[in-house]
């Protein structure tokens, strides 16, 4: 049999939080919730940022006397 590269096999992610051992495609912890690799936490740190623009100006829009009528 020549030699052939075996695929990479999957490891499951332990949670730097809990510990807890988790599916390979988890991207956040399946016990604790927070992400377990640095692309799942920058989309959840991306998601906060929008979220706080969009915070930003519904609160402008709110103090806008104009927008009250």
């Amino acid at each position: 049999m020549p030699d052939q590269a075996l695929p990479d096999i999957p490891v499951p992610s332990g949670c730097p939080h809990c510990q807890t051992q988790n599916a390979t495609v988890n991207r956040f912890c399946s016990l604790c919730g927070p992400p377990l690799d640095s692309e799942a936490g920058t989309a959840v740190l991306q998601d906060d940022i929008q979220r706080c623009r969009v915070d930003s100006i519904f609160d402008r829009m709110l103090k806008d006397p104009e927008f009250k009528e």
